[in-house]
């Protein structure tokens, strides 16, 4: 990393002339060249196209890290990234690489206050789009034809019509899902996206929620396990303490039998 670090204004320059590509490749050179030379901390000797490839490696694993990690704390907080688990090596990665951490903006990345002000917004424009127009034709006289629509004759009737401008696509905000799922086929990719997002995380919710049905089948089982365990134990200690009693009073009768064995026997001398 620190060689890369040494040459990493020649390396990670964007040009692609002639003059720009030998300076890189005399760059890994000179890096080969002294990694090689580190004869107490290798054994195994590499070339150019090794450590350039080694170093392209490094920046792709950086690249997908910060993809995954902020993909994951979106899933899991709906906003931004919380502070994570920094690796050594892909720290140095960042300094010798620092366009590797650009992350591009966008207002998707917080979908459930977004989706949640434009179904308001779409609710209000609806209700607004409604339009209410009465026509009173009296006996023996034609309506006037409005500029866009043209009605028949009829005498002596009161025509009503409702205009109902609606929207091709109707947002419910009770829950940010939702919202994400109703507008997503009117965003293209974005939307398809966002309905993918919102579909990991409701089979997220119902993966955890079936793991803790099975961890509390699993401890109410165990439970069931200690409670016949301690029942068998109580009777095992009952059963103990009957034989001791048994073998007291055995011992005591055996006691008494003696002594009477001994008042025979001293009867008879006499």
């Amino acid at each position: 990393m620190s060689l890369v670090d040494k040459y990493k204004l020649v390396l990670e320059n964007k040009k692609t002339d002639a003059s720009n590509l030998h300076q890189k490749q005399r760059a890994w050179d000179k890096i080969t060249a002294e990694y090689n030379a580190q004869a107490t901390m290798i054994t195994v000797r590499r070339t150019a196209t090794q450590l350039k490839k080694l170093w392209n490696n490094l920046k792709q694993r950086k690249r997908k890290a910060n993809t995954e990690d902020n993909k994951y704390q979106r899933l899991v907080t709906g906003g931004g990234p919380e502070p994570s688990f920094q690796d050594p090596v892909m720290e140095a990665v960042s300094v010798a690489a620092p366009h590797a951490d650009v992350m591009m903006s966008c207002k998707w990345d917080m979908t459930g206050v977004y989706e949640r002000q434009q179904a308001e917004e779409t609710s209000h424009a609806t209700m607004q789009n409604y339009e209410v127009i009465e026509v009173v034709v009296e006996k023996g006289e034609e309506p006037k034809p409005e500029p866009e629509d043209i009605y028949p004759f009829t005498s002596g009737l009161s025509i009503k019509k409702m205009v109902a401008a609606t929207p091709k696509t109707t947002f419910t905000a009770d829950h940010p899902l939702c919202a994400a799922k109703q507008t997503a086929s009117g965003t293209g990719r974005q939307g398809r996206a966002v309905q993918k997002e919102a579909h990991i995380r409701m089979k997220k919710v119902e993966e955890s929620t079936q793991q803790q049905l099975q961890l509390h089948s699993v401890r109410q089982k165990i439970e069931e396990e200690n409670m016949q365990t301690a029942v068998l134990r109580r009777k095992v200690e009952e059963e103990n303490l009957r034989t001791a009693t048994a073998l007291r009073k055995k011992a005591e009768i055996e006691a008494e039998l003696a002594m009477l064995h001994m008042e025979l026997f001293k009867n008879k001398n006499i």
